[in-house]
């Protein structure tokens, strides 16, 4: 119970933040970089130095929304 009062301090970090996927819809280099740069600065706020998420992701089926 500790860990998700310590938690609640964060909550309104991730809030509001568009999905890696809506960013890529967008398709502006300028917004992707700006986007990484607030989701690289509220990871860092929770303390963790470095993401192993995917550099990548290739939606090559285009049945998939």
């Amino acid at each position: 119970m500790k860990r998700e009062e310590e938690l609640k301090d964060y909550q309104g970090l991730f809030l509001n933040m568009p999905s890696a996927k809506q960013i890529g819809n967008i398709d502006d280099g300028d917004i992707s970089y700006q986007y990484g740069k607030i989701l690289a600065k509220r990871i860092k706020a929770l303390g963790f130095n470095m993401d192993f998420a995917p550099v990548m992701d290739i939606n090559s089926n285009p049945k998939i929304q």
